[in-house]
């Protein structure tokens, strides 16, 4: 009235062979998370640094590191006396998981809200460094309005 070994075994094997086809999915469901993470952080913070420059009516920076070592990519703010902004437990605030700024850079936020640079558009590009190797990189552009300041992702 029970099941025999070679059942038990077959039943086995195929979960196995289930839970091997279902990983890769988990694993890119985790990635996507983590670029979603990092892209909301970093909007989030160049909004309250935007906020910040119109009641302060001081201009404020945002400074942006990419890195090639498996170390994470991590950004900063501060005011135009070289105060910090941004509060974290953290020496730095980082980026989540395997997402890294493409390049360096810095943001300013003028008194008025909008970029110093005028009307250009101000873009930040954020890429999953594990998908580099594959043929379709993941990445997420920001860009903020330079006339604005409005921060939009794309």
């Amino acid at each position: 009235m029970g099941f025999t070994l070679v059942e038990l075994l077959i039943v086995m094997v195929l979960m196995a062979i289930i839970i091997g086809m279902a990983a890769p999915a988990f694993i890119g469901m985790g990635r996507g998370a983590g670029m979603r993470g990092g892209v909301r952080a970093v909007c989030s913070t160049l909004s309250l640094l935007r906020q910040y420059a119109i009641t302060h009516r001081e201009t404020v920076y945002f400074a942006y590191f990419a890195t090639n070592s498996p170390s994470p990519s991590y950004y900063y703010a501060t005011n135009s006396a070289g105060m910090a902004i941004i509060s974290t437990n953290y020496d730095r605030p980082t980026l989540p998981m395997e997402t890294v700024f493409k390049e360096d850079g810095v943001i300013a936020f003028k008194s008025d809200g909008g970029l110093t640079t005028g009307t250009d558009t101000a873009e930040i590009i954020i890429y999953d460094r594990a998908s580099k190797s594959t043929a379709h990189e993941i990445s997420r552009t920001i860009k903020i309005n330079g006339l604005t300041g409005a921060i939009r992702v794309e």
